[in-house]
């Protein structure tokens, strides 16, 4: 085969490989435009082991914000506002939220693990988590952890929420 029939076929198949990925970007564009969010799939990783979050309470959260994705147009869903909302609880480790084109919208979530409770005699009751996360306790919140009670001082304000070393640091910023 001669040199300029090599380089004339080369052309025409780099050619027809940039046509087919160009029909082909517009036909997920088409897909795109067409699809609706019709179902929401939660899944708490580690639910099995821990069992804090139930995918109930993440559904509620993300109607009470405002941000129920049912019926809505992929294109217009907020997935940062859903991940923002979800992982600004206290139990929830990280979040992660992300939707196909069948029309699934998925929240993936990974929670915090309490190690220890502790409830002062000055009224603060919260949990220690494995990751050095301090959680408050909720009115209807038990947990199977060793419990610390007594009276002794705290280095960060009673309310405190947040990294354990960042509660030193900053007690002011994020009691609720």
């Amino acid at each position: 085969m001669n040199r300029s029939l090599k380089i004339a076929l080369s052309s025409i198949a780099w050619a027809a490989i940039a046509a087919y990925l160009v029909w082909a970007g517009g036909l997920g564009e088409r897909k795109r435009a067409a699809v609706s969010v019709h179902e929401m799939r939660i899944s708490v990783r580690d639910s099995a082991e821990i069992g804090i979050i139930r995918p109930a309470d993440v559904r509620r959260w993300i109607n009470a914000a405002g941000l129920d994705p049912v019926g809505k147009h992929i294109d217009s869903i907020d997935l940062m506002a859903i991940t923002q909302t979800v992982g600004s609880h206290d139990f929830v480790r990280t979040a992660k939220t992300s939707v196909g084109l069948d029309g699934v919208l998925t929240v993936t979530m990974d929670q915090r693990r309490p190690v220890v409770r502790i409830m002062t005699d000055n009224g603060y009751d919260f949990y220690y988590t494995a990751d050095g996360y301090i959680v408050p306790a909720g009115r209807h919140s038990a947990h199977y952890v060793p419990v610390v009670t007594g009276h002794f001082g705290l280095p960060f304000a009673n309310g405190f929420s947040g990294q354990l070393g960042a509660g030193m640091e900053e007690t002011e910023k994020n009691v609720k």
